[in-house]
């Protein structure tokens, strides 16, 4: 008797530990201290204070940061205990004003849609400063080598741009803001200032690929596109083919 009494409280302290709600971690909100948790940095997923819909899976807050001067500050998603923590490394948060709002959200659904990250997508409203440009930089020659990337056009939030591959080959490649390292980074963990970087591969030369990241979900994709084949006609074939 005494056996299953230990085993059923070692399930019940499982299952509270499992169920830990997840906070909005950082030190953009300090009140019970940085890097910790009250009410005011609680992620539900109930449809309030700044969830947009009740039981779809993705947690949200509107947090109001308490730091002393606007700048560049740093989050996770997380649990009480950090026993889950998301992104793998921290990510940026820029406050403009004091006592801001910053809607923070986790997005725990298994997207499968080809976006990257695929679940548990951190993310926040404030993760570069109004207007920044974000740019594709990585180890192809067409997106600058490492040294400088191609900016792409901003359309509703989705930054895109297609860039010809003249080489065949796998390529590592992510975004930054253009032309700076330090204002936020997309990787294969999404907006996370540190991690793997993301990839893509071509199987023909002078291949375009399209790359694409959303701004509003914190998620970016490459897809190589495939080249249509063109047939070189000479005037007497076109002729012999509309008599």
């Amino acid at each position: 008797m005494k056996k299953t009494v230990i085993i059923l409280a070692a399930l019940a302290i499982a299952a509270t530990a499992y169920a830990q709600p997840w906070h909005a971690k950082g030190d953009v909100y300090c009140v019970p201290g940085c890097w910790n948790f009250d009410a005011g940095n609680l992620l539900n997923d109930l449809g309030v204070s700044g969830d947009a819909v009740s039981g779809d899976g993705i947690y949200s807050a509107l947090v109001t940061t308490d730091v002393g001067a606007i700048g560049k500050y740093s989050w996770k998603a997380a649990r009480d205990d950090w026993s889950d923590a998301y992104p793998g490394s921290n990510q940026f948060v820029h406050v403009g004003v004091l006592a801001e709002q910053i809607l923070f959200t986790l997005d725990t659904n298994a997207n499968g849609d080809g976006w990257l990250p695929d679940q548990n997508i951190a993310w926040s409203d404030h993760y570069a400063p109004a207007g920044t440009a974000f740019e594709v930089i990585g180890a192809a020659a067409e997106i600058g080598t490492w040294a400088d990337g191609v900016v792409a056009t901003n359309v509703g939030g989705v930054h895109s741009v297609t860039v010809n591959i003249a080489t065949l080959g796998s390529y590592d490649f992510l975004w930054r803001a253009d032309n700076d390292w330090d204002l936020q980074t997309m990787r294969a963990d999404g907006g996370a200032s540190g991690g793997g970087n993301l990839n893509f591969t071509t199987v023909n030369p002078n291949t375009n690929v399209l790359f694409e990241f959303n701004a509003n979900t914190g998620r970016t994709r490459s897809t190589v596109l495939t080249n249509t084949a063109t047939e070189n006609s000479s005037w007497g074939s076109m002729k012999q083919l509309f008599r």
